[in-house]
């Protein structure tokens, strides 16, 4: 697939995803073994790496648990050989606390022979890795 190819299928994919909160564009584009992870400290339910089909409907769950997302906006596509990056801004509620996050997101998309094979998510979870934390250590 080109890399035109590849930016499509991801904006497809997580357009059609948000749209409709469910799950069903995200696990049709993904491989078997496709791994989901947030780059956020142990001890949250997001926390690790997540693998195949069930483990991207785990994250969902978790990650639903954890905050309720109120808007995502994608300000910037790019793009190299297996590799989509999509850029944009998050604002949500950590359901445990309240507290609000708002913070950009930039989340790498692995693409091979046409489906996602990785998914890393980076952003500034504070709030949620606050939220987690061990009383004894706050």
């Amino acid at each position: 697939m080109s890399t035109d190819d590849n930016v499509r299928l991801v904006k497809t994919t997580m357009d059609e995803f948000m749209s409709t909160g469910s799950p069903e564009p995200l696990l049709a584009a993904i491989t078997e073994d496709a791994v989901i992870k947030a780059v956020i400290p142990d001890g949250t339910p997001i926390s690790g790496e997540f693998r195949g089909r069930e483990g991207f409907l785990r994250y969902l769950t978790a990650l639903h648990e954890v905050m309720e997302i109120l808007e995502v906006e994608t300000t910037d596509i790019t793009a190299s050989a297996d590799h989509v990056v999509m850029l944009g801004s998050e604002k949500a509620r950590v359901r445990r606390t309240g507290k609000m996050l708002d913070c950009e997101i930039a989340t790498v998309f692995t693409v091979k022979g046409g489906k996602i094979t990785r998914m890393v998510a980076l952003a500034d979870m504070s709030p949620i890795v606050d939220a987690y934390r061990a009383e004894g250590t706050k």
